[in-house]
């Protein structure tokens, strides 16, 4: 009971109180924090549910310190459009990719939002497609596939396409038994 003391009172003086101690961050609600990131404040209290967005409870309301916020900025989003531009993909593609969970990201209203971290993952992946590597090796791309599937060559599977590394690469076209690199 004295926690819900100490929380009604913090909220009156529009400040936060962590064990007595007054701290000058101004206690936002859900409904705050949503205009300010502009989405909804379902979404809001979705992100407080799963940990993505710090916040603290009272019975069945929550309330975000300032400084929380501050510490989502390294957690935006991007518009479909905006990743599928970041991606060198088609909307439809990243949305597909959003649908499938193989792209992170949330639904706001009708429109997703993509995180931003996501994307930077998929782009630093990059490598090789398996029709760079068939050309490469002059060689049909469902051949290049035939051999990832197999096992025989390595690749990472990214948003539904196999992705391959220069050295992967190399190291398949080396002769086997040889150590020499």
């Amino acid at each position: 009971m004295a926690y819900t003391r100490v929380w009604w009172w913090a909220q009156a003086q529009e400040t936060a109180v962590v064990e007595g101690v007054t701290v000058g961050d101004r206690l936002l609600t859900p409904k705050e924090v949503a205009d300010r990131l502009d989405v909804g404040p379902r979404t809001v209290r979705r992100w407080l549910r799963q940990g993505w967005l710090r916040g603290m409870r009272a019975g069945s309301l929550w309330r975000i310190r300032e400084s929380d916020l501050a510490n989502l900025k390294p957690f935006s989003f991007l518009s479909v459009e905006e990743a599928a531009r970041r991606l060198d993909r088609s909307p439809s593609t990243v949305r597909s990719w959003l649908r499938e969970g193989r792209l992170a990201g949330t639904k706001v209203g009708s429109r997703w939002r993509v995180q931003e971290q996501d994307t930077e993952r998929l782009v630093a992946v990059d490598g090789l497609s398996a029709s760079d590597a068939a050309r490469r090796l002059s060689v049909r791309p469902s051949t290049v596939r035939g051999w990832v599937r197999d096992g025989r060559l390595k690749a990472e599977k990214v948003g539904g396409e196999w992705r391959l590394s220069e050295d992967d690469l190399l190291d398949f076209l080396r002769p086997r038994g040889s150590d020499a690199r």
